[in-house]
């Protein structure tokens, strides 16, 4: 009989577990690098006991000891289980906050709910964990099936939840291990790892842990790598009333880590916008004073800021609009008042250039780019949730496309968002502030021709409520 090397690493395992020997419960003193470990019944070791749960080999193998572990059988990020949803049950248990390592698992007893009910869930999640364990680096391993083909046959949600779980913890910046391509051994009930199964899982999320280090962690703070695709973002005003930015670039249609900083106050009204180097950064206007602050640089306080004083009362950013600045690049603004785009010199009183009427005084407004085209202006509804794009050139609102997406109520906004097949020109999206839900659509759209948005990419990024951004690098 051949005796393969996940074998031998497996009766090894099983020595080391047992403090050396082939009997007895007795462990050996915790060594190495803390980990606390949140999951369902796999975690809570059934099919085998607590001490021999999956987990306890991964950490051995790691080098690492686990000091706490949170398992909730039946629960998962929406589903309570017999107790709570992982959210709730760390509300009131809460991790080690001096942990060094968090290891979440679970996913497959949310099969019942929608992916982006499971995919705010985590969002959630994660955004608890990080506060609880700030010291800690999160690993997600995603759902199993040991089948192949076990359940996923047989629950039609499960792989789009499995992705939305993956967008999920790829927007906070944490690790992702998928758990679907994973085979261990199951018992009579065809769910749940023997003894050995729990061994052979938990040498094989050691492994996918150990390849993905360094290096493929993206971290939570720093620059974006978003020249080739637009980037999108969120804000929102933080617990003491500073304003808090989430930006993430969307190269290759996804989601990418992200980067989040503080910037600008309460009132300020938030925008993302290309600085003179036509990298995307955070800028508020500040309706009480006519001032428009931009930041240079992704960190807190935005690094040397510019203050231009430029606009009236009630004037709004425009999308990628550039950036204000005191060596006499004019910015464009949207004058709801006057339901047009007004081009103006910066400065304590810098003239209007020229202005553009177009839209209704609540639409949105931007500058979409589509090749061969060049630069157009256009606003967004949200009551209808429709784009209506100028004609190049236009000096009126008489020639419009009309492009409706999305629903009622959602925020409108343009992006090359990074498709393969990308041509430089902007694409529509939009984002669902009552589930932090975006959409972003694919395909070929051009100012004049209302092409159907057929191709369509969704994902969670963000909390319900957020004011959503986007830029198009420069």
């Amino acid at each position: 009989m051949l005796i393969g090397a996940k074998t031998i690493a497996t009766f090894f395992a099983l020595i080391a577990l047992a403090g050396g020997q082939l009997r007895g419960e007795v462990a050996p003193p915790p060594t190495g690098i803390s980990v606390a470990v949140v999951g369902d019944s796999y975690a809570a070791g059934v099919g085998a006991t607590p001490t021999r749960a999956w987990q306890h080999y991964a950490a051995l193998e790691l080098g690492w000891f686990v000091e706490s572990v949170r398992a909730y059988p039946g629960a998962g990020y929406v589903n309570r289980g017999t107790y709570q949803p992982y959210e709730v049950a760390l509300a009131l248990d809460p991790l080690p906050p001096t942990v060094s390592q968090v290891v979440v698992q679970g996913g497959f007893n949310d099969i019942a709910y929608e992916p982006a009910q499971v995919g705010a869930a985590v969002t959630r999640t994660l955004a608890l964990i990080h506060a609880q364990a700030p010291l800690a680096e999160v690993t997600v391993v995603g759902m199993f099936d040991p089948g192949p083909g076990t359940f996923t046959g047989s629950y039609p949600n499960m792989l789009a939840n499995a992705e939305a779980i993956r967008q999920a913890v790829v927007a906070a910046g944490d690790r992702y291990v998928d758990g679907l391509p994973m085979r261990y051994e199951v018992g009579p009930d065809r769910a749940h790892p023997t003894a050995t199964g729990h061994a052979e899982l938990g040498h094989a999320v050691a492994g996918a842990i150990r390849v993905s280090v360094p290096g493929a962690v993206p971290h939570r703070t720093g620059a974006l790598n978003s020249r080739q695709a637009a980037v999108i973002g969120v804000s929102r005003v933080g617990p003491h009333g500073g304003r808090w930015f989430h930006l993430a670039s969307t190269q290759g249609g996804q989601l990418g880590p992200v980067a989040t900083m503080t910037f600008g106050e309460a009132g300020d009204v938030p925008g993302l916008l290309p600085d003179a180097s036509g990298r995307c950064m955070p800028a508020v206007y500040r309706p009480s004073t006519g001032i428009l602050y931009a930041a240079s640089d992704l960190v807190d306080g935005g690094g040397v800021v510019e203050a231009v004083p430029v606009g009236r009362p009630g004037d709004q950013l425009v999308q990628n609009g550039s950036s204000a600045s005191p060596w006499g690049r004019a910015v464009i603004l949207r004058r709801p008042s006057q339901s047009a785009f007004v081009e103006q010199v910066p400065g304590p009183s810098g003239p209007d250039a020229g202005s553009l009427v177009l839209g209704r005084p609540g639409d949105r407004g931007f500058l979409y780019s589509a090749t061969g085209t060049g630069t157009t202006l256009g606003v967004h509804r949200s009551e209808t949730s429709t784009f209506f794009i100028a004609e190049p050139a236009a000096r009126s609102a008489t020639a419009v496309t009309a492009i409706p997406f999305g629903n009622p109520g959602d925020q409108g906004l343009v992006g090359a968002w990074g498709w393969s097949d990308v041509d430089g020109s902007d694409r529509v999206g939009v984002f669902r502030p009552a589930t932090a839900q975006w959409f972003l659509a694919g395909g070929s759209l051009t100012a004049g021709v209302a092409t159907p948005t057929t191709e369509v990419t969704s994902f969670v990024f963000g909390d319900p409520g957020d004011t959503a951004l986007a830029c198009d690098p420069v």
